[in-house]
């Protein structure tokens, strides 16, 4: 059948049916294969062996990510400096916080959550790195179980695949989740 990248970045993560998979790159996309055509309100792409793919697309990751880590380093590229690579900062702040009460909709752009992103209950002890990229992290996991939830209300799937720069990147992403 003719298939795009994302099919065929799958079949290279090597999906099978009853894997859920989560593609954590710029984008985000959940996806379940499965063995028949079975219509919802994701969409059903056409798979290998004559399976199909369910996936829902346009969920926010690293392009949301970006905006909080631009927002970041401003004042230092302005003053001429730059933080060469933020993401092992980001990490370890994120995860000296066990929990935080602060909340993200990393919706900045148009996508299923919505296109206005927000950042809910700031206090003074929670506006840090750490907090600010737990909560980021929680919001993403929440969209990821949102939407595996309405792939498979069941639950039919055994395993998760993670793929992706910021799977592999974030440990903690993968963890929360």
């Amino acid at each position: 059948p003719p298939v795009g990248d994302h099919q065929c970045a799958l079949a290279g993560a090597f999906l099978r049916a009853g894997e859920l998979s989560l593609n954590v790159s710029t984008g985000s996309q959940v996806s379940l294969v499965t063995p028949t055509f079975q219509p919802g309100v994701y969409e059903t792409r056409p798979y290998f062996d004559d399976q199909f793919l369910n996936t829902f697309v346009k969920i926010p990751a690293g392009r949301a990510l970006d905006v909080l880590v631009n927002l970041l380093g401003e004042l230092a590229r302005l003053n001429g400096a730059a933080v060469a690579e933020p993401w092992p900062l980001i990490e370890a702040a994120a995860s000296a916080v066990a929990d935080t009460d602060l909340q993200i909709n990393l919706a900045f752009f148009d996508s299923l959550s919505g296109h206005e992103g927000s950042i809910h209950h700031i206090r003074e002890d929670n506006f840090s790195v750490g907090h600010l990229f737990r909560a980021a992290f929680q919001n993403m996991a929440a969209n990821y179980n949102l939407y595996a939830q309405r792939l498979s209300p069941d639950r039919q799937w055994r395993n998760l695949v993670f793929s992706g720069g910021l799977a592999q990147k974030l440990p903690l992403l993968r963890q929360i989740i």
